[in-house]
């Protein structure tokens, strides 16, 4: 709501700058340039809410000579549900693993309740693989540290899905199983309702089998904070 006020009453100066910050020659890893790629892409960032943003989001991902103006493009396009683009980037880039972690990266924080299914689908998908430690941190680490409207969601199944996960990843890295554990450390300044259900997700956790210290110690810490928490 906010982003979509300030783009509304901002527009014309947001595409005057946006435009005043197109390059003119060819692509130049300067610190400057990078400032002035930087500067226009959030300026793009805005202009997708308004009338004619998502034409100047297709137009700069078509006219894109580098990664940074070709991901900002994209995740402009995906916020405001564009599959096309998805598709496209994919059959482009499938091959480059880094590269696909991006596009993980971008789907994992699209705004909304909805993206909990959006991400549990995308762990399923072929490039993706719960042994590789840049996968889980791609997706799920963006999803539980990036998207507070999608890990947050009032059902609770934003939570569910990634205690799934986190039980999964201990017994295969426990590790990066305790690092994805870590996003319901602050479950204790969320609202009684949020509350309640990041606790459940907690305590399913710590009564999985075969639990391995390093998740143990995060999850029995976080619920010994409830537990400081409450009156005597």
């Amino acid at each position: 709501f906010v982003r979509s006020a300030l783009a509304g009453e901002l527009q014309r100066e947001l595409h005057e700058r946006y435009g005043a910050l197109a390059a003119t020659g060819s692509y130049d890893k300067s610190p400057a340039a990078m400032a002035q790629r930087s500067l226009r892409n959030m300026c793009l960032s805005y202009l997708v809410h308004t009338s004619g943003g998502f034409a100047l989001a297709e137009a700069q991902l078509s006219r894109s000579d580098n990664m940074t103006d070709t991901l900002a493009a994209l995740q402009g396009l995906v916020h405001n549900a564009a599959p096309q683009a998805l598709a496209d980037f994919e059959e482009r880039w499938r091959r480059d693993a880094l590269v696909m972690d991006k596009w993980f990266t971008i789907q994992a924080c699209v705004p909304g309740a909805g993206t909990v299914d959006r991400v549990r689908s995308l762990t399923a998908h072929p490039a993706f693989s719960i042994t590789n430690p840049n996968k889980v941190r791609s997706l799920l680490g963006a999803f539980s540290t990036l998207n507070p409207t999608a890990f947050h969601a009032r059902s609770g199944a934003g939570y569910q899905l990634h205690a799934e996960q986190v039980i999964a990843l201990n017994a295969l890295n426990p590790q990066v199983a305790a690092r994805m554990a870590a996003s319901f450390n602050a479950w204790t300044r969320y609202d009684p309702d949020r509350q309640r259900l990041m606790r459940a997700e907690l305590s399913r956790i710590a009564s999985a089998a075969g639990l391995s210290p390093d998740v143990s110690e995060i999850v029995h810490n976080a619920l010994d904070m409830g537990a400081a928490r409450r009156p005597a």
